[in-house]
């Protein structure tokens, strides 16, 4: 993971999360703990191999009250098994917000024969050994959660860990013992059939998948009529851009529309907005977003990300659910204006392409979008 997605240590809560966490309910507190263990998933790599003592990872799980039962990195897969005295959380790291144009604009969209998408289930598979392992001689309740290509991540697992054929060796998991699973920006993960066998198997409700402003993720795949359209599985739990989770209690059961990938893409983003990309990237970069708490060169690059993906970012999540964030100060950003220009001109040429890119294709694939 890069400087992108990572916080410095004092940013993160000295709390002990593990005693916030409900294993009979949903509510914010277990929403706001399981995003903080989401993005404490981006540290897996933060300190290298070669650092002595305990890496930032295993002394921020446990200041929460957390043991770190494995680390799960693999085939470009990162993420960790934890363990508190009542429960296991498995969470799962999502992409880099500078290659986030180029990750949608890429998506391939086939399925395997489960009606997964390939890359979602390629990922899982990669970390399944230590995945299983490290869930091996405990009964307590599992979380799953992840942030991004994470929360995708996690719902795989999830479906894998509660089957007993699929291939993976699945460990048979009763659903009720998962008492939850929460993905905050989540793209569609398969397909409808997918779907329709994830419900049966009784997931569903123990699944709530958060969704953020104009966050630009939760619109990918599509949700189009035919072979190619995804689904989203679960409960949803919507806020406005700048509202709270807490005000739009509680998730909600609430199918996919099946309508245009670009109308769906333009609804979900802000609409006029992005069918006006070309106007100007003012009305794009005006997000009204409070300095990422990121510090260093990050903040300055992240700041300028256009509002579908900074409104997909971890902070914004972290900040609708509840959590106030002391951001920092121009002190902290150590990059020259003239690097800073540079690269918001680089990022700004990159993402246009992207999403010039990212309409053609969705053209070419539904002529009639």
């Amino acid at each position: 993971m890069s400087f992108l997605t990572i916080f410095p240590e004092d940013v993160y809560p000295v709390s002990r999360l593990a005693e916030t966490i409900r294993t009979d309910a949903f509510d914010i507190d277990t929403a706001q703990a399981l995003m903080w263990l989401s993005q404490a998933a981006y540290e897996t790599t933060a300190d290298g191999t070669e650092a002595p003592g305990p890496t930032k990872l295993e002394r921020l799980l446990e200041r929460w009250g957390f043991a770190c039962r494995a680390r799960l990195s693999q085939g470009g897969t990162e993420g960790f098994v934890a363990e508190s005295e009542s429960a296991l959380v498995v969470a799962f790291a999502g992409t880099d917000p500078v290659v986030a144009a180029n990750w949608i604009t890429n998506f391939d969209i086939r399925t395997g024969t489960d009606g997964i998408h390939r890359g979602f289930a390629e990922g899982v598979e990669s970390v399944w050994p230590a995945l299983a392992a490290a869930l091996d001689g405990t009964s307590k309740p599992i979380f799953l959660a992840g942030h991004s290509l994470g929360g995708a991540l996690a719902v795989v697992a999830g479906w894998h860990l509660t089957g007993d054929d699929q291939g993976l060796g699945g460990l048979g998991v009763p659903p009720e013992r998962i008492a939850g699973l929460v993905t905050f920006g989540m793209p569609r993960v398969g397909d409808e059939a997918f779907a329709a066998a994830y419900k049966a198997r009784g997931l569903w409700e123990t699944t709530v998948r958060l969704e953020y402003g104009g966050d630009i993720v939760p619109t990918v795949p599509p949700a189009a009529s035919g072979p190619l359209g995804f689904r989203h599985v679960g409960l949803v739990l919507r806020c406005p851009h700048g509202g709270q989770f807490a005000d739009s209690l509680p998730p909600r059961d609430e199918p996919d529309d099946i309508r245009s990938p670009l109308e769906d893409m333009a609804n979900r983003a802000g609409g006029e907005a992005l069918r006006k990309w070309q106007e100007g990237w003012g009305r794009i970069l005006n997000h009204g977003v409070p300095r990422s708490p990121a510090g260093g060169t990050a903040t300055l690059l992240i700041d300028r990300l256009p509002f579908f993906f900074r409104d997909h970012l971890q902070d914004c999540y972290l900040e609708a659910l509840g959590w106030s964030f002391a951001r920092p100060s121009e002190s902290r950003v150590a990059i020259s204006a003239d690097a800073a220009d540079a690269f918001v001109q680089e990022s700004e040429a990159s993402i246009e392409a992207s999403a010039g890119d990212l309409s053609g294709l969705l053209r070419r694939l539904f002529p009639g979008a």
